[in-house]
């Protein structure tokens, strides 16, 4: 994130009347100096490069926890993330090699008309590679939720077929 963008989300939340600290920095070194009952980490594993990266952010969290606090995560498909249809967003293989852990990713979004909006890069971690950085971390009873899929569309939100899943850790 640039600093423009997080001095427009300050804005706004002032404007709203949410006092909200706002903090720039590369998840590796992020350092509170606090624990927390509960970490959330949206869609953050799923910019690890590289392994070693995916059990540096795993550990980040873990550090920031109580005893016994807990970990939710989400998480791009960790069955399998390629989505083709370009209703919001679309994900397919950056360099289209065969989908394997670390690939590389590209995600399209879309407005509900179909008006491309922009895109960014991701990596892929199964399911196996992020339960075991995780316990390698220190985490227990680990398990993931299926996000459930729209039953019906709304004029706002079109019936979708999810692609992500939640993962769940305790410390």
């Amino acid at each position: 994130m640039s600093q423009k963008q997080i001095d427009i989300a300050r804005s706004k939340s002032l404007a709203n009347g949410f006092n909200i600290d706002f903090i720039k920095s590369d998840i590796k070194d992020l350092d509170l100096k606090q624990k927390f009952d509960v970490v959330t980490a949206g869609f953050v594993f799923s910019y690890a490069p590289i392994c070693t990266e995916l059990k540096d952010y795993l550990r980040v969290a873990y550090n920031h926890l109580k005893t016994d606090g807990r970990l939710f995560s989400v998480v791009c498909n960790p069955l399998n993330p390629l989505r083709e249809s370009g209703v919001l967003y679309r994900v397919s293989l950056a360099d289209g090699s065969p989908l394997k852990n670390g690939s590389k990713l590209c995600c399209e979004f879309f407005d509900r008309d179909g008006k491309f909006l922009c895109y960014d890069y991701k990596f892929f971690w199964d399911r196996t590679s992020i339960e075991d950085s995780a316990i390698k971390t220190g985490f227990n009873r680990l398990f993931w939720i299926d996000i459930k899929n729209r039953e019906t569309s709304t004029d706002d939100v079109p019936k979708l077929k999810s692609t992500n899943a939640i993962f769940y850790a305790r410390k």
